[in-house]
């Protein structure tokens, strides 16, 4: 969990400056994706990190022990004015805006802007399968300080095109080192309709009625409510109570989901879905779906074949949606 007991240091001097020639592609930062993970005898700290794509890298997080999920975050770092700039949800409510201040290889300093409270976060690659973390804050005239030491973990592969390679150049890739991977359920469609339209679809309640269920509560907002009814007599045929993690506006939306009650532990135990628009052109949107954060055993195997063919059912109802209009759940 933490590498280390908070480190309490005297503040020298103010806010760091461009240390070095910030980044302003988030394919500089491919080192980052996988899956990472770092333990301790209270529980353990879990990272994964997608691909670059779309000009965004999605992160999302948790701290878990025997008492369940303790902490999570869920992290965007997208290209804004020539610069990266990263957005940290935290527990679903807390929002924290950094900028890229400082870069060089494997290793990145994002800090806040000047108008509110310092932190600065660290990313560094020691290697291919470790990633040290750092955190900063400034608390009463101190900068306090806590470290993170993630190693690689086993889980299935997220990149689109299932190959190893090996971030660290001149280095061959070795048993040891490789690529973090991820089970992951991704669907694509590409819909006829307008960009407005789509996003609507899935960031409101009277869009999402059209397409993904009879009944929907969606608001908006960090935190806010992503709940799909799909038997609006039946609660337990829902997803209630899950939360919207983070979104950009027509970009993308993140948010948890439960299972059917079929699926006791993978109800008790939400991931994330992660839902990308992109203009294919005047006419046309392209639509991603990723649905991570799965763990190995029996009935979350089962529960990740039901969700392959489910997810392909409502991005089928998506397309019909702009085609052959809204859903008559009367009908259905």
């Amino acid at each position: 969990m933490k590498a280390s007991v908070l480190v309490v240091a005297v503040l020298l001097g103010s806010r760091l400056t461009h240390a070095a020639e910030s980044p302003t592609h988030v394919e500089s930062l491919g080192w980052l994706s996988g899956c990472w993970k770092e333990e301790s005898k209270d529980g353990y700290f879990e990272e994964y990190w997608m691909r670059p794509a779309g000009k965004t890298l999605l992160h999302m997080g948790r701290m878990v022990s025997g008492n369940g999920t303790d902490f999570f975050e869920a992290i965007q770092i997208q290209e804004k004015n020539s610069k990266l700039a990263l957005l940290v949800t935290i527990g679903g409510k807390r929002q924290v805006a950094f900028e890229a201040i400082s870069h060089m290889p494997r290793k990145i300093v994002f800090q806040t802007p000047s108008e509110v409270p310092l932190e600065r976060l660290t990313y560094e690659a020691l290697s291919n399968d470790e990633l040290h973390v750092v955190l900063e804050k400034n608390r009463n005239g101190a900068l306090a300080r806590e470290e993170f030491n993630l190693k690689r973990s086993d889980c299935r592969q997220a990149l689109s095109n299932g190959q190893e390679r090996s971030d660290f150049e001149g280095e061959r890739m070795t048993p040891g080192m490789k690529q973090a991977t991820e089970r992951v359920i991704a669907k694509e469609v590409v819909v006829k309709a307008r960009l407005k339209d789509v996003w609507e679809a899935w960031s409101t309640s009277e869009g999402a009625i059209k397409f993904f269920a009879p009944k929907a509560n969606i608001k908006l907002s960090i935190g806010g409510p992503y709940e799909i009814f799909f038997d609006p007599k039946d609660e337990r045929q829902s997803s209630k109570g899950m939360k919207i993690l983070s979104f950009v506006p027509q970009e993308m939306i993140s948010f948890q989901w439960n299972a059917p009650p079929d699926f006791p532990e993978v109800r008790a135990n939400p991931i994330w879905v992660v839902v990308q628009l992109s203009v294919v052109d005047s006419e046309h949107v392209r639509v991603k779906l990723t649905h991570l954060g799965w763990k190995e055993g029996a009935e979350w195997g089962k529960a990740f074949e039901y969700f392959s063919r489910a997810w392909g059912f409502v991005m089928g109802n998506l397309e019909r949606r702009f085609t052959q209009g809204p859903v008559d759940w009367t009908k259905s």
